[in-house]
């Protein structure tokens, strides 16, 4: 009989990496067990990353409804009071109440053999629950810095909280070894990390030759395609012939957009709104900027990489693992400038190109999905 596995998430049906990623690895377990996931997600929905129809999905609200409790929360979201982001005991009742935390433990006793909780919130409410008797594993989807030191946002000022739940899980996995030193060193908690597989396989790779940048991501300010079009915009007063096609969708949309017409560069840079296929958008490319402020571990690269585009990118925490063997350049963040000067270098350099994308794909091939997923096997058998 197979061992049964819930994941716990909030979201699988959302535009990002993160439902992405929760998919794929989903997906390659569901070979070897059940799986169920339990999703924040009001609605459930057909999954855009091609979830297995043979997984099961729950729509699971994991917070106390009581009044008070939602009026801190909805407090806490919308506002900065240093009061309540300083209240330990106010942020427990709120988002990880003991009637949180029963709800959980009800839903999983008796019924799995591993759990693993995707992101800060689940892991902590996952952690207070203290199911020694099972396998339970934290799974953190961004880097330190966003969830510890991005103000009024993510886990911000919930270290005691983190740590404190922590160690009530068997493992805690974060997404590289930069992540897991700091997790160490700053909050006193020991991690593991396991990378993120590549999303497909391409057998068609870039020919490095058109004259085009690509870039994808959710329109928000973690992305920093502000910073990207001033890049464009001084790289494009040098060079009249590359172009930049910039897909996703999301909040700051149109304010990229207007950027884009204040510097008059319509004719330039190209929004294909949302591709669910960004594979052939790849392969048509021949540079991948990476113009985010911080990542977690970003799967645009290694999809990227998959078909032997080089990258030009901030030296945040999250790019450091992947970009160890010369597949791209490294420019100090925030430095828009240099950004140009890079774009501008690998556009007049095929040579260059085509050096960085071979070390390319021997990364994307170092993170296959069998190489990972055995990982993932390993923590569960223990």
């Amino acid at each position: 009989m197979k061992k049964k596995i819930a994941f716990f998430t909030p979201t699988v049906y959302a535009i990002g990496g993160e439902s992405r990623v929760v998919t794929i690895i989903a997906n390659e377990l569901h070979k070897y067990y059940d799986i169920t996931i339990f999703t924040r997600e009001k609605k459930i929905l057909n999954s855009i990353y091609g979830l297995n129809d043979d997984i099961k999905v729950v729509s699971y609200y994991p917070y106390s409804k009581l009044p008070i409790a939602s009026s801190i929360r909805y407090i806490y979201r919308k506002t900065k009071l240093t009061f309540l982001e300083d209240n330990i005991w106010l942020l427990n009742y709120a988002y990880y109440s003991k009637t949180a935390v029963r709800k959980m433990k009800k839903l999983v006793i008796g019924s799995f053999n591993a759990i693993i909780a995707v992101s800060g919130d689940m892991s902590i409410l996952l952690g207070k629950c203290k199911l020694k008797e099972l396998i339970t594993i934290g799974w953190e989807h961004s880097s330190y810095e966003a969830y510890f030191q991005t103000p009024h946002r993510y886990l911000w000022k919930r270290e005691a909280i983190f740590r404190k739940a922590m160690e009530g899980l068997s493992h805690c996995i974060v997404l590289n070894e930069d992540i897991a030193e700091k997790y160490k060193k700053n909050i006193g908690v020991t991690s593991d990390y396991i990378y993120n597989p590549r999303s497909f396989v391409s057998y068609e790779k870039s020919k490095l030759i058109n004259k085009q940048f690509v870039a994808f991501g959710n329109f928000v300010e973690a992305k920093g395609f502000d910073l990207l079009i001033e890049s464009f915009n001084i790289f494009s007063k040098i060079n009249q012939e590359w172009r930049l096609v910039i897909a996703g969708d999301g909040p700051d949309f149109l304010k990229i957009k207007e950027k884009v017409t204040g510097y008059n560069l319509q004719d330039r840079i190209v929004f294909p709104g949302y591709l669910q296929d960004v594979q052939s958008l790849l392969i048509e490319s021949s540079v991948y900027l990476l113009s985010s402020r911080w990542e977690g571990f970003p799967m645009c690269v290694t999809e990227a990489y998959e078909v032997g585009l080089p990258i030009i990118c901030y030296d945040i925490p999250a790019i450091i693992p992947l970009t160890r063997n010369h597949e791209g350049i490294i420019i100090e963040k925030f430095n828009t400038e240099h950004f140009a000067f890079a774009m501008l270098m690998l556009a007049e350099d095929f040579k260059m190109r085509a050096e960085m994308a071979e070390n390319a794909k021997k990364m994307a091939e170092s993170i296959s999905i069998e190489n990972i997923i055995s990982r993932w096997l390993e923590l569960i058998e223990k």
